[in-house]
């Protein structure tokens, strides 16, 4: 059991490797963010367009674009559901699953929220929503497994 939280234990890579691949994936939408500011010239401090840009005529704060908003409400919805994830993830780790059912259960949150990121990003019901259930599904197991551990060893 002292191996439990090492890269020695399967499903601990597993839970690793999900959340490594996450956080990347929130990452890039930062970094999208980023790019469609400076390409659109929206910016939502003064010292942001004040900087370089300011030599071509940007005179005023503008910081509303639906690309730039869409692609924040993506992150957003990253950082309210990835952390609890994360967390998660521990605690079912803790429970100590058979590799398969980890691989199965961290396949589909990911997957559900690379899909959830790529149809909120471009527009795409009801494909959205499917993902997004997909990956609280995922959640809803994990949760299930915790509390019958915790029940089992109160």
């Amino acid at each position: 059991m002292s191996d439990l939280y090492t890269f020695s234990n399967p499903t601990f890579c597993k839970a690793a490797g999900a959340a490594s691949v996450l956080i990347f994936k929130t990452y890039g939408l930062t970094f999208t963010t980023v790019f469609n500011r400076i390409t659109k010239n929206k910016f939502v401090q003064p010292e942001d367009y004040q900087g370089p840009k300011a030599a071509h005529g940007i005179e005023k704060m503008d910081q509303k674009d639906p690309t730039i908003e869409r692609i924040r409400a993506a992150h957003f919805n990253d950082t309210e559901n990835i952390p609890l994830f994360i967390g998660l993830s521990m605690f079912y780790v803790a429970t100590v699953p058979s590799a398969r059912e980890a691989s199965i259960v961290f396949g589909v949150y990911v997957a559900g929220r690379v899909i959830h990121t790529v149809t909120y990003l471009f527009k795409v019901q009801p494909f959205r929503a499917l993902s997004f259930i997909a990956g609280v599904g995922a959640q809803m197991f994990m949760s299930s497994r915790v509390l019958q551990k915790a029940i089992a060893n109160m």
